[in-house]
């Protein structure tokens, strides 16, 4: 049976992450940072050398600190990010967790050491990287700050990524093909069948995401909710240059036998619905355009599965919509 999860709360959360966070910082740590980076890690004890270095090897006009949270890694990470705190103590704020917080929360999933490591940053602006995957231009930040500074209407700013797999292979376009320069609006992120931009790319102001709306928290995944919430709010900036890489690998999620089970499809349709209903788009054409594809898929792999209690779920999630 395909049960509902309970909702958890955003105080549900703060007290999670406060009970079960251990921190480790220095008084040399940097005092005014213009910048915060969030680096958040689980079990990337392979790749997460490799983020860093690419953190460090920014070369920017302002300061910045690098926030990296830890949700109880057991490869070997966080013996890697306790020696690069001791190295770089002026540089790098690390949190880990004492218990797997998405296991405390029953959320599953790194949900809350992403929020705890954005409660924490104190730059004007927030950039984001994952353990696996890396920067690939020394310029990315001060790149990226100019461009927001340059276009003052604009909440973010995103870039192009480029792709890598195990096996060496290239996939299709997964991300969408802005244009260099381009300004995007709420409308234009509604492009079925590719992601916006990657989570690697996203530069934004702080000041647009101060609390966390409870529809986020319980999301399946968090990238596009925080991509919409913030365009939602004012456009995003993008640059056609590739500064970023995302590493798809079997350890991922995109991999995982979840990602293409019921449950995914049918919490990823509720969310899209949930998003529509909050942000007040369910007149947009581009989400009517997504919807549908979301409907359809999501119904498909229903019917592929033969579940009835995936149909049930389906129609209850319809007649909410």
């Amino acid at each position: 049976m395909l049960a509902d999860k309970p909702k958890l709360t955003w105080e549900q959360g703060l007290e999670i992450i406060k009970s079960h966070t251990d921190e480790f910082v220095s008084e040399k740590f940097c005092k005014k940072p213009v910048v915060s980076v969030s680096l958040v890690t689980f079990q990337h004890a392979e790749f997460v050398e490799r983020a860093i270095q690419s953190i460090l090897a920014q070369r920017t006009k302002f300061e910045f600190e690098v926030i990296i949270g830890d949700d109880n890694s057991r490869d070997g990470t966080i013996k890697v990010l306790k020696e690069y705190q001791l190295r770089f103590p002026d540089k790098i704020r690390l949190l880990v967790s004492s218990r797997n917080l998405g296991g405390v929360a029953k959320t599953n999933n790194g949900r809350l050491n992403l929020l705890r490591n954005l409660k924490n940053c104190r730059g004007q602006y927030i950039a984001l990287l994952e353990g696996d995957d890396c920067w690939t231009d020394e310029s990315k930040l001060q790149k990226q700050f100019d461009a927001i500074v340059k276009h003052p209407q604009c909440g973010g700013v995103a870039h192009r990524t480029s792709i890598e797999t195990d096996d060496g292979s290239q996939p299709s376009e997964y991300f969408y093909p802005y244009n260099d320069h381009q300004i995007i609006k709420i409308e234009d992120t509604f492009v079925p069948g590719h992601t916006p931009f990657h989570t690697s790319s996203f530069f934004f102001r702080a000041s647009l995401f101060e609390v966390c709306p409870d529809w986020i928290l319980n999301a399946l995944y968090f990238d596009r909710p925080l991509y919409t919430l913030i365009c939602s709010q004012e456009p995003v900036y993008y640059l056609g240059t590739t500064m970023s890489l995302y590493r798809r690998h079997s350890g991922g999620i995109t991999n995982t036998k979840e990602y293409a089970s019921i449950n995914f499809q049918l919490s990823r349709f509720e969310l899209v619905s949930e998003m529509g209903r909050k942000l007040g788009l369910l007149e947009s054409r581009g989400y009517k355009r997504m919807m549908r594809d979301h409907r359809r898929s999501t119904l498909l792999e229903i019917l592929k599965k033969r579940s009835l209690a995936g149909l049930l779920k389906y129609l209850k999630i319809r007649k909410g919509a």
